[in-house]
């Protein structure tokens, strides 16, 4: 076992399997988490995080804990250079890329057992009532119309996400999923499956909501925003409401041909994306209180089963709630890795390659 792995360990391994399965995930994802386990020189990472930031954009709140002498993570697309026409190179900060996949769940192996919290703050545009015209998105049809490239590539995202979710909260994690307050993500089946298999492994109130306005923390607009947490500390951004008049257009309205009133967003919109500072500071000073209010993690059973015999218990996908997700494409990147080195006992459960399910997820939109 590598030294980079500590303090996992076999034992360890099987705790964090046992506990992903318990936590809704399919069989073929309990195979990707094995097969990074056990791959040498997949980005060597040497810290060990007390805070990760996935989507980070201007990692404001990255910056935050930074001042506060954390050990921190950021991921976001945009971090990666784009390569060029016709490289075989993928931008291994896209998680939508086996690569990127693979890279966000190294940066959750390497999290801190027990006192790392993980931010995830989606890219929203296809769940807001701005993209409802494209995305056919509502309360009652969070899917969308999956005949729209950009509304399959986002519930692929969404479904990704939902996985590091799972990986977060079986590692003793604090995990906080945000997004504007008119986003219907928290419909999507993979998520509402989720939540329900997180309450029956860890219990009654075990998941917490929170709105808040970004005004009261120095936005230029009082914008809506939501939250849903392991950790009931996360209630505390509900510091109340004043009234403000909005410092800038966020969204212009137009009447298109067929005289139907639409609205589009201005250049301002974009910069509503990034957190204000005094938001980011105060999340640092929250830090404390959101580690210390998370859940107690379950004991395991008295004979905890092996890695195997988890495996043969967990079911695969028969819901198709991670489908999007194309998992069998992260699968087969990391069984072809030249430094994976699998243990006798796994190798009859990792077959060279399985198959694919939505293979143009990695088409450029």
């Amino acid at each position: 076992m590598e030294q980079r792995w500590a303090p996992y360990n076999e034992q360890r391994l099987n705790h964090l399997l046992w506990a992903v399965s318990k936590l809704g995930a399919p069989r073929v994802f309990l195979q990707v988490l094995v097969l990074i386990f056990y791959t040498e020189g997949l980005f060597n990472l040497d810290e060990e995080f007390h805070w990760l930031e996935f989507y980070a954009g201007t990692a404001n709140c990255t910056a935050a804990m930074r001042r506060a002498g954390f050990t921190c993570g950021k991921f976001d697309i945009l971090y990666c250079p784009k390569q060029k026409q016709g490289s075989r190179k993928t931008n291994w900060h896209d998680m939508m890329t086996p690569s990127g996949f693979a890279l966000a769940l190294v940066f959750l192996l390497k999290a801190k057992v027990g006192d790392c919290i993980s931010w995830l703050a989606i890219e929203c545009s296809s769940f807001t009532a701005v993209n409802r015209g494209t995305s056919k998105r509502s309360a009652s049809n969070s899917v969308g119309d999956t005949s729209a490239p950009s509304v399959l590539l986002s519930n692929g995202m969404l479904e990704r996400t939902i996985l590091l979710l799972m990986v977060c909260a079986a590692n003793c994690g604090v995990w906080i999923l945000e997004q504007p307050g008119n986003s219907v993500l928290e419909f999507y089946p993979a998520f509402i499956h989720f939540i329900k298999c997180h309450y029956d492994y860890f219990g009654n109130c075990a998941v917490h909501r929170v709105g808040w306005w970004m005004s009261m923390f120095g936005a230029a607009t009082p914008k809506r925003q939501y939250a849903w947490s392991n950790s009931r500390a996360i209630r505390k951004l509900d510091v109340g409401w004043k009234r403000m008049k909005a410092k800038v257009k966020t969204c212009e309205h137009y009447y298109n041909k067929a005289g139907k009133k639409c609205w589009k967003g201005t250049r301002f919109l974009k910069q509503t994306q990034e957190y204000p500072v005094p938001f980011a500071n105060n999340i640092a000073q929250l830090r404390g209180e959101l580690v210390s209010s998370r859940p107690f993690d379950p004991l395991p059973p008295m004979r905890l089963p092996t890695g195997p015999e988890i495996l043969d218990a967990t079911p695969n996908d028969q819901q198709g709630l991670f489908a999007t997700a194309d998992l069998p494409a992260v699968y087969t990147y990391l069984r072809r890795r030249k430094g994976l080195k699998l243990p006798p006992h796994w190798q009859p459960y990792m077959p060279h390659e399985l198959p694919e399910t939505i293979p143009f997820l990695e088409q450029e939109f």
